[in-house]
């Protein structure tokens, strides 16, 4: 799993690299985003996915 809220971009990006290789079909925070979570750290998350898929 990835922590969106405490996480770096970097981290968050191989994180989701690294579940969509393992076949997750969902990327996604699993219950809500945090208030505090850096909005970097949730463009992170939608540009590992954008990354992988090109």
């Amino acid at each position: 799993p990835f922590s969106l809220l405490s996480g770096t971009p970097d981290k968050i990006k191989d994180d989701v690299t690294r579940a969509l290789s393992e076949g997750i079909d969902v990327v996604a925070p699993g219950c809500g985003i945090a208030p505090n979570t850096p909005l970097e750290n949730v463009k992170a998350l939608v540009s590992g996915r954008d990354e992988y898929y090109q």
